[in-house]
């Protein structure tokens, strides 16, 4: 095994945010079927967002970006 081999090279992922028209298709999938409870204070689309950065990323859970909801709110949203 050489070290240099390009191989075993890491590679940093790009990571890109929805755009809007990619929202707009899945954005019925996130929405509540019933008005019964609490109304969602979090904006789902960061959420999501937050979601596909660890994926993509791979990131550890404290390290997400301040630019994306705190690390407790996205792991509820995963486990969900």
């Amino acid at each position: 095994m050489k070290l240099r081999d390009k191989s075993y090279v890491f590679k940093v992922k790009k990571f890109e945010p929805l755009s809007d028209t990619q929202w707009a298709n899945i954005q019925d999938l996130f929405e509540k079927k019933t008005k019964r409870g609490r109304p969602t204070e979090v904006d789902l689309r960061s959420v999501f967002d937050g979601l596909r950065y660890l994926i993509r990323t791979g990131c550890q859970w404290c390290n997400t970006p301040a630019c994306f909801p705190k690390s407790c709110i996205l792991r509820y949203y995963f486990d969900k």
